[in-house]
């Protein structure tokens, strides 16, 4: 799952013997991550990407806010061997259109608060999935 991607990989290899180490801390709160939390978070949404068919090459798009979740998402869409398409939280319905459109990722995740607005438009663009996901690591991706 590490050898298709050099960023990744390398990623993996410097957390090593680290497991339990902080690899973020979250300075609002003073939570923190561990390596191994991290890592097994992105595993598992990229199991999931690739349980749902998602295939190497295929785009996953992402409109959700910064965030742990976004950057486990990140991780797993690059160890799922697919590309990453951020989309700014503040864009507007047709902004999204737009960009759903030109890129025709195969999944689109995006705020809970969003779903039944951005699900008709994801489906004129043919995007075969939507799915959810809340910066507090919850949502129908991960869940």
């Amino acid at each position: 799952m590490y050898d298709s991607n050099f960023l990744a990989q390398h990623l993996r290899a410097a957390s090593l013997g680290r497991d339990n180490s902080t690899f973020i801390r979250l300075h609002e709160t003073d939570n923190t991550i561990s390596f191994q939390d991290f890592f097994q978070n992105a595993e598992r949404i990229a199991s999931v990407l690739i349980n749902s068919g998602i295939q190497p090459g295929d785009r996953v798009a992402v409109q959700v806010e910064k965030s742990v979740s976004a950057l486990e998402l990140y991780m797993g869409t690059v160890l799922a061997g697919s590309i990453f398409l951020p989309l700014n939280p503040a864009y507007t319905p047709a902004e999204i259109e737009y960009f759903l459109c030109d890129a025709r990722p195969t999944l689109f995740a995006c705020d809970p608060s969003k779903i039944e607005m951005l699900t008709t438009v994801a489906e004129t663009c043919g995007v075969t999935h939507v799915w959810t996901l809340t910066d507090e690591n919850t949502g129908s991706l991960v869940e």
